[in-house]
């Protein structure tokens, strides 16, 4: 076995470690639990909409750290959490996302606040309930799912909410188009001080 595979074997094994450990602590109920992903259209209106894009990303923290819904859905789902950061988003044209894939980091919470107008043929697509998937690798984050499994695309619109588990197979269809949105991250604080850079608190 060459240097680098041994690299990347003991590397795998420690992420996996750090990963199921606190993963095990996750009591994944509320309403993200059944199916690992939630969609609420409209959940802002364009009143307050207008006044969020308003905001700074600091100021955006510290609206999200007092929604209490939203930290209720994130209490449910992951128990102990930090805020990882929020900024605002946005995509044209072909993105890396657009293939299967997980983000090799275990559960975290991701968000999604639709800042422009729904455009049909994009959207996020998932793989319901795969948001409890245990992975052999959390260093190769494509795994093709089987071609029988169910599906489900969300087109987010100006409004919309939509919060779900990287943990599950995911994929975005965003084609050439331009999409919007406050992006907001969410994870267990001591599992970002164990895998600094791939999850856990950054700058705003």
């Amino acid at each position: 076995m060459q240097l680098i595979e041994i690299k990347n074997k003991l590397s795998n094994t420690y992420r996996k470690s750090i990963i199921r450990t606190f993963d095990s602590l996750c009591p994944l109920n509320g309403d993200l639990g059944l199916t690992g992903f939630l969609h609420k259209k409209k959940f802002f209106d364009e009143k307050r909409l207008k006044k969020l894009e308003l905001l700074s990303n600091k100021q955006l923290l510290e609206f999200i750290s007092n929604h209490q819904y939203l930290n209720n859905v994130f209490q449910d789902y992951l128990g102990n959490y930090s805020i990882d950061y929020v900024k605002k988003w946005q995509t044209e044209g072909d993105t890396n996302s657009s293939i299967w894939h997980h983000d090799s980091v275990g559960h975290r919470i991701k968000i999604f606040i639709g800042l422009s107008e729904v455009v049909k043929e994009t959207g996020t697509c998932f793989i319901p309930k795969s948001h409890k998937n245990k992975y052999s690798s959390y260093l190769e984050t494509r795994v093709e799912p089987d071609s029988d499994v169910d599906q489900i695309i969300i087109n987010l619109d100006r409004g919309d909410l939509m919060v779900f588990d990287t943990n599950m197979l995911h994929r975005g269809m965003y084609g050439k188009n331009k999409r919007t949105a406050f992006t907001i991250e969410v994870s267990n604080p001591y599992k970002g001080f164990l895998l600094p850079g791939d999850i856990g608190r950054r700058p705003l």
